[in-house]
This record gives C-alpha cells, sequence and structure tokens, in this order.
C-alpha cells in the first residue's frame, strides 16, 4: 500500500507486481525516466488523482500488463523518449483526460486488448507517435489521430479533381483511406482513388470527374 509515488531514474530490470497504490499526495504514482530500461508493471491497482498523470513512461522497454488504473488526468502517458512500450490485458478507466495518451511522439508502441470506460478526453490519443500498434481493445469512446502537417490524417480540397498531397510519412506500402468529406462542384458524390504516390514525399488522389472540387478526407496506416 504505497501513498504517494513511485520514481525510477537509472534503473534497469524492475518489477512491480501486486502492489495497491494511491495518491495521496498528489503526485504521479509511476515515473519511469528516460534514463531508465525495462519495467514490467503486472497485477496492480492504482489510483490516480485528477489533478496529475498516474503513470508517466518515458524509458525504454516497458511493458504494462493485468492492471488496473483509475482516475488520473492521463492514466497513462508517453513521453518522447519512450521506446518499445507494451500496454496489454488493463482496465483503464475514469480519466479526466485520455486512457492512453500518445501525443508526445513516443516509438514502437503496442496497445492490446485492454478494456476502457468513461475517460473523459476519450480512451487513446495517438498523436505524434511513430509505429503504433492498436488491436483487439475495448473502448467505450473514440480514438484520436493527430492532424497537420505530415500527418496520418487529414483533410485536402481537389483542384480539377487531383490533389497532390504533401506528406513524408506515406511510404510504398502505405494503406490510404479517403472518404469524400463535403461535396464540391459536382453534384453526387464521385469515385475517388490514390492514383500516384512518392514514398517520403506525397501521394496523388484523383476524381473521376475532371472538375471535381470536394473535399476529401484521408487516413494512412501501415501494415503489420
Amino acid at each position: 500500500n504505497l501513498a504517494g509515488g513511485i520514481y525510477m531514474s537509472k534503473y534497469g530490470n524492475i518489477r512491480l507486481n501486486d502492489n495497491w497504490f494511491s495518491s495521496n499526495a498528489g503526485n504521479t504514482i509511476i515515473d519511469f525516466v528516460g534514463d531508465s530500461t525495462n519495467l514490467i508493471m503486472t497485477g496492480n491497482l492504482i489510483y490516480g488523482v485528477s489533478t496529475r498523470n498516474t503513470i508517466e513512461i518515458a524509458g525504454q522497454q516497458a511493458t504494462i500488463t493485468g492492471n488496473h488504473i483509475y482516475g488520473g488526468l492521463s492514466n497513462i502517458v508517453l513521453l518522447a523518449t519512450a521506446v518499445s512500450t507494451t500496454i496489454t490485458g488493463n482496465v483503464i478507466r475514469n480519466s479526466t483526460g485520455w486512457g492512453i495518451d500518445l501525443n508526445l511522439a513516443p516509438d514502437q508502441t503496442t496497445i492490446t486488448g485492454n478494456t476502457f470506460l468513461s475517460n473523459a478526453s476519450g480512451n487513446i490519443r495517438v498523436g505524434s507517435a511513430t509505429n503504433t500498434i492498436i488491436s483487439g481493445n475495448l473502448p467505450d469512446g473514440a480514438i484520436t489521430i493527430k492532424e497537420g502537417s505530415n500527418a496520418r490524417m487529414g483533410v485536402s480540397t481537389l483542384s480539377s479533381g487531383v490533389k497532390v498531397v504533401s506528406n513524408t510519412s506515406v511510404t510504398a506500402n502505405s494503406r490510404i483511406f479517403l472518404s469524400v468529406e463535403s461535396i464540391g462542384t459536382v453534384t453526387v458524390p464521385t469515385m475517388v482513388a490514390v492514383t500516384a504516390r512518392t514514398p517520403g514525399t506525397s501521394f496523388t488522389i484523383t476524381s473521376a470527374n475532371v472538375v471535381d472540387t470536394s473535399v476529401i478526407s484521408w487516413f494512412i496506416m501501415e501494415p503489420a
């Protein structure tokens, strides 16, 4: 029964199993900083507070599995230095922010088989994260993906039925999904397709109608 938090710096091969944590002092419960490696958390019951993140991961090779995590500002936050994080089989609920927040651009994150309940902002914010796998979770709300320059999701407006979308994240194997967001000069939605791509540079959206000025939403994913 630990009231407060655990701060791990310059440690490796850490095991936190079968504990009960509460943050009476209003601290981050688990703080795994960037100079630490190989954390395994299993079977813990963790109560956060609404003004602080419950778990912050900045180190490498963290595995968070089979825990019940409640009530933080965001329950699990991965920082930019976090690499090779696995989050699986947890119950993640009742945060005042995000269930899991990847907005600070961690790398190589796997989120599978978790149950999300009543997280106020949403369950997973992917944001600027790279090399992320999300599958088999049971959400009751949204997964959000950051838009903007070179992001994985966005909207583009056709001009004369064509739009070249500059995006450095596109690869030769990218799966690019398109949807008509709003109709332009055409009277009914017209078929659109990805007709060209240059990996690391851009992809081209083309409409079947050469006067089409519709707004097209797109979403880029990579095969596992």
